[in-house]
């Protein structure tokens, strides 16, 4: 027995599928790009530290030994951020 097609019902469950798929994608678009917005922000804040880390020891508020520890942290997570970006 030959297959039959309703064409209206075929178009009807692909556009449903087609914006299903965009709604998605969109949703999709808008997570990564709030992500997007979180990573620079903790970047900004991550040089923002690490400058102050920086004047702290020039000026003698910190130990050379202790800034370098925080210092070192503080670039190791800037890089992973801006891998993850």
């Amino acid at each position: 027995m030959p297959i039959v097609f309703n064409a209206q019902r075929l178009f009807a469950l692909s556009k449903a599928a087609m914006q299903n798929g965009e709604e998605e994608s969109k949703k999709l678009l808008r997570d990564v790009e709030k992500r997007q917005i979180e990573l620079t922000a903790r970047i900004k804040q991550i040089d923002n530290i690490i400058a102050t880390l920086y004047e702290d020891r020039v000026i003698g508020r910190l130990s050379p030994e202790s800034g370098m520890i925080a210092d070192g942290e503080e670039n190791a997570e800037r890089t992973q951020l801006l891998a993850a970006s």
